[in-house]
């Protein structure tokens, strides 16, 4: 009798231990998958390119368009999901900023610094001139423990006296961490739309060039 009594109770004991273990369990599920939205700034700092060109006059730089970008609150750019340390989607990274415009803000930095006059235009005037028409493949964010990894694909067209005179694609990679605050996200698109630009001004000046 009483060993039935010390099985049933050690049983007891065992499904309580269960109930309680599945209970935290589903609570620590919650914990990690729960929404963690994060709003970056796009920012573009000094020229980079180093490359320079008699003056070529005016540039008109078009507002460049975007792919199928989501959007996500008010209207914020998703560029990257958030991940906990088991690499679990726990939200979102959101561009605070307009990313149109701060491929405009690199370009004009860029051009200016080159030697070119740039102004910016919702349209590029088709009968005369000379311009640029981007189109924004990929701004994608992925971050793990360490770093954030950037990676950003852009498409170019150059029209010389109103007519498209050559179209292009750059991309660019970037990374951000800090050995104390870990993956910065913010340098990492930075640095990777630096890396565009690189690789576009050269080409820009080439092309003018030959057309002068």
């Amino acid at each position: 009798m009483n060993f039935e009594l010390n099985q049933a109770l050690e049983n007891s004991i065992m499904n309580e231990i269960k109930i309680r273990y599945t209970i935290i369990s589903i609570l620590v599920l919650i914990i990690l998958t729960s929404g963690c939205d994060q709003k970056v700034s796009l920012v573009y700092n000094n020229p980079v390119a180093e490359v320079f060109s008699d003056n070529y006059g005016f540039i008109q730089i078009e507002n460049p368009t975007t792919s199928d970008f989501k959007k996500k609150g008010n209207g914020l750019t998703v560029i990257g999901d958030v991940r906990n340390s088991f690499n679990m989607k726990i939200g979102k990274y959101l561009a605070k900023d307009s990313i149109s415009e701060w491929i405009v803000q690199a370009l004009t930095k860029e051009l200016y610094a080159a030697g070119f006059k740039p102004q910016f235009v919702n349209t590029l005037d088709s009968s005369e001139g000379n311009g640029i028409k981007t189109s924004i493949i990929k701004v994608w964010v992925n971050v793990n423990t360490t770093v954030s990894t950037c990676e950003i694909h852009l498409r170019m067209a150059l029209y010389c006296n109103g007519k498209r005179s050559k179209e292009f694609v750059v991309e660019g990679i970037g990374y951000g961490a800090n050995i104390f605050l870990g993956p910065i996200p913010k340098d990492s698109l930075r640095i990777a739309l630096e890396e565009c630009m690189k690789k576009a001004i050269p080409i820009i000046i080439d092309t003018y060039s030959k057309e002068q």
